[in-house]
């Protein structure tokens, strides 16, 4: 039996085969190039074909594992696009007279030299994601590459994965993870967490091809892989499997239950986030707010500052997501009342009212439309309401969770929203789509509304 250490992102158990994945290896030889502006078009060419395949993956990752886990692939475009990448790859074909992928590995062994002072976290992060745009360039002109397959559930185990190679796997065969390299901020630990399963990195032991296919566990809960395990550690693995499922369903029956003592005090649970990937864990986990949120995280993993409209749509998603948890203020009609009251120039201020966030809220559009447009009429004014945000809702009402569905795909229905557009109130304001669609989807769900909409 095989004992190896490291650092567990998660305390779960994983039992499956191993299966040893080596990425695809670019093989770059130094060729000497008589007609330099042919190569440098060649460059160019792989350069945009390369972008093409991250805006696809982007597009991939965005559908099957969220904004949090796509947002790398538009990083690395932004690296394809830098003019200093395309600078200094076309000044070394051009000056030393070599081929393409000579050049850009050149640059990257630059770069890693410029890095090798920086934080060890951080340096080891953005060297990765250099490693895999220059890897993509390269390969984007090259033919029969061979992608690793997964035949059946499995614990990965390779030296360090980057986001372009886990995208292109089956997530369903994945039980686990074991890296020899890598650390919390890595592509890894957050694919791990995002799927709710362990993984061990930094273990400093390369698992060798004659190991792939042998059983192999992961202990989470201690940091350890064993690989060809024997009977009694099976037996230990498995029972830990099964006292952890048995706590998590008992702890799956007090969910949605208030959290508060014995003799009725209220308590407010939180959760502390570093990125909009954890909403999803922390819904799941019925947590009530969002108790702190390390921006920090926000700036790493990435060599230029995000911007204030990237940091704004993270916010936004955060605050949408958690809308009318609890400790968020606009919950409510009386909420945005006394904010209304609270500001100096009165008459800029308007009010956008969603469907789903307001029956999420705990006001019922569905069934007593009338009664809802009374009250916001008598707590905030009519006046005030400019403009409608039309999504279903995949919660029931009141359910403070803000999840978005199609047009009559949800619990509000159709004819709720045949109602609210053709509303004497409301018919004759702005509506705006915000369905979880595509633009076709989207052309298909306004063709809908067109048709439901009685006119004047």
């Amino acid at each position: 039996m095989l004992t190896i250490k490291g650092q567990s992102i998660s305390g779960l158990i994983a039992i499956a085969p191993l299966h040893v994945f080596h990425p695809f290896t670019p093989d770059v030889t130094r060729k000497e190039i008589k007609d330099t502006d042919t190569e440098v078009s060649r460059f160019i060419t792989a350069r945009d074909t390369a972008s093409t395949i991250m805006q696809k993956l982007h597009d991939q990752a965005l559908s099957t594992s969220g904004a949090d886990n796509a947002a790398i692939f538009e990083n690395y475009r932004q690296l394809l696009a830098a003019p200093e990448f395309t600078n200094q790859t076309t000044g070394i074909i051009r000056s030393q007279k070599v081929n393409f992928e000579y050049a850009v590995k050149q640059v990257e062994e630059n770069y890693r030299q410029i890095l090798a002072s920086d934080n060890a976290a951080y340096a080891s992060s953005s060297m990765a994601d250099f490693s895999v745009v220059v890897n993509a360039v390269i390969e984007a002109l090259q033919s029969g590459v061979q992608r690793d397959t997964l035949t059946g559930p499995c614990i990965l185990a390779s030296h360090d994965l980057t986001p372009e190679q886990t995208i292109r796997f089956d997530k369903s065969k994945l039980l686990g993870f074991v890296t020899v390299d890598g650390n919390s901020l890595s592509h890894t630990a957050i694919l791990a967490r995002s799927l709710g399963v362990p993984a061990i990195l930094a273990t400093g032991h390369e698992i060798g091809d004659e190991l792939d296919g042998h059983p192999a566990i992961i202990d989470g809960f201690t940091g350890t892989v064993y690989v060809d395990p024997t009977p009694e550690i099976i037996q230990e693995m498995k029972q830990k499997q099964a006292d952890h499922k048995a706590q998590r369903e008992l702890l799956e029956e007090l969910r949605g239950l208030p959290a508060e003592t014995e003799d009725g005090r209220r308590v407010e649970i939180s959760a502390n986030i570093s990125s909009a990937g954890d909403l999803a864990a922390v819904i799941k986990n019925d947590a009530e707010s969002i108790g702190l949120f390390r921006s920090e995280f926000i700036y790493m993993g990435r060599d230029t500052l995000p911007t204030e409209e990237e940091q704004f749509k993270i916010y936004k998603l955060a605050a949408e997501t958690m809308a009318g948890k609890g400790s968020e203020i606009g919950g409510s009609f009386q909420e945005l009342r006394r904010i209304i009251d609270g500001v100096e120039l009165q008459e800029k201020l308007g009010i956008c009212l969603d469907t789903c966030h307001v029956s999420d809220g705990g006001y019922d559009i569905a069934g007593r439309l009338d009664q809802v447009l009374e009250e916001f009429d008598h707590v905030i004014g009519l006046s005030r309401l400019k403009a409608v945000h039309l999504n279903d809702s995949l919660n029931p009402l009141g359910s403070h969770k803000d999840r978005h569905a199609n047009i009559g795909k949800g619990t509000l229905g159709l004819q709720a929203f045949e109602r609210m557009i053709n509303h004497p109130v409301l018919r004759d304001l702005p509506f705006y789509l915000e369905t979880p669609n595509d633009d076709d989807g989207h052309g298909e769900e306004i063709a809908l509304l067109k048709s439901l909409y009685h006119g004047s």
